[in-house]
């Protein structure tokens, strides 16, 4: 059996962020009619570009668990993280608060051993490794994704 789904980020942070790539694109219209130097104008663009391929690497996830194991893959497809069975000491469902646990939304490390991929607050899968590393993913079937994974465990 497989179990996919996708780890986005909710309407508010995305309005942020529209609205972020906006005022840079809209900066660097302003300092074209204005007359400023092209350097300025490039400038923005480029900002404004990288926080769109940044916010769609770090923001939206493909989350699926297959008889591999469990594997999380940015929507550009690097970074990703793999975790097979073999490697898998429990997976749970935790609540997520993004900002009092993990400092912020996307890609964290906010302890050693620690990895967050964390798009919104909520619900969020727990997979704890053999060597003690625990990845968190935010996905609204995490209970779904757990008891799948729990159930393909290898036993004692």
């Amino acid at each position: 059996m497989t179990w996919m789904e996708s780890a986005r980020p909710s309407r508010g942070v995305v309005v942020v962020l529209a609205v972020t790539v906006a005022l840079l694109v809209g900066a660097g219209v302003l300092a074209a009619v204005m007359g400023s130097r092209t350097s300025i104008e490039v400038l923005f663009f480029l900002l404004a570009a990288v926080v769109i391929v940044s916010a769609l690497d770090v923001m939206f996830w493909r989350v699926s668990v297959d008889s591999a194991g469990l594997e999380v893959r940015s929507l550009l497809g690097l970074p990703r993280f793999v975790v097979p069975f073999a490697a898998i000491e429990s997976a749970e469902v935790i609540p997520v608060r993004p900002l009092r646990t993990f400092y912020g939304y996307g890609l964290r490390w906010p302890k050693r051993n620690l990895t967050g991929i964390i798009t919104r607050a909520g619900v969020g899968l727990k997979v704890t490794r053999t060597d003690g590393r625990v990845l968190v993913v935010t996905v609204s079937q995490a209970a779904e994704a757990a008891a799948l994974l729990n159930s393909r465990l290898p036993t004692a």
